[in-house]
């Protein structure tokens, strides 16, 4: 099973070409591409396929934003960043496709299985969303990528209608890295990752140690 993943085109879809704030884009596009992920964070965008993706879907957006001083707005006069990973709405079709290999079926289900959350609509969105973001499906092979077509096309990664990008990265590397794992995690954000760590690690050895505690005094009272 091989099919390219475009979260940009989808999250513009999704919102009617754009008829949305860039923090709702933002949003949509960190959570459309971590689905598909190995690792739910919006570190797996950094330096591959998929931070060149939200890239070009965030620069499309703030060409669309008021002029600030006479200037388009870009990345030079407008800090933005990558959204956090939200976790309200769950997204269940990455996983479908990946078990029935059917994007159609995928969708279906997961349409079936939305019915049982409590935020049913939302969820309903998520999986046309995330249907919507699969590009160029066959059986044929395993491979799953990013869509990124600057090798060809030059321009516009994310096929956003009636955008052209001001061209690729210059030594962008093509190759996708592996997924961060637990151990990349540490080392981007060690403060963000031990304390939290240390934290319920302590919590837990006070739990089993009340719990030895009150099974050996338990024995010795007998």
């Amino acid at each position: 099973m091989s099919y390219n993943i475009n979260p940009c085109k989808a999250c513009w879809q999704k919102y009617k070409n754009g008829d949305c704030n860039i923090n709702e884009l933002n949003d949509c596009v960190v959570d459309t591409s971590t689905a598909f992920s190995n690792f739910p964070s919006n570190n797996s965008l950094r330096g591959n396929l998929k931070g060149l993706n939200w890239q070009d879907c965030i620069a499309q957006k703030l060409a669309e934003l008021p002029y600030v001083a006479g200037k388009p707005q870009s990345f030079c006069n407008f800090q933005v960043n990558t959204a956090p990973r939200l976790l309200q709405v769950p997204h269940y079709f990455p996983e479908l496709l990946e078990s029935t290999q059917d994007p159609e079926k995928a969708l279906k289900i997961c349409h079936k299985m939305c019915q049982e959350n409590r935020l049913s609509e939302t969820c309903k969105e998520t999986c046309d969303c995330d249907h919507s973001a699969v590009e160029d499906f066959s059986k044929k092979k395993k491979k799953v990528r990013f869509a990124d077509d600057c090798d060809t096309r030059g321009l516009n990664t994310a096929s956003v209608p009636a955008f052209t990008q001001g061209g690729c990265i210059e030594n962008f590397s093509r190759s996708v890295p592996d997924e961060p794992t637990f151990g990349d995690e540490a080392k981007a954000h060690p403060v963000a990752f031990w304390v939290p760590f240390i934290i319920v690690s302590i919590l837990l050895s006070l739990v089993l140690v009340g719990f030895g505690v009150g099974l050996f005094s338990h024995k010795f009272g007998k």
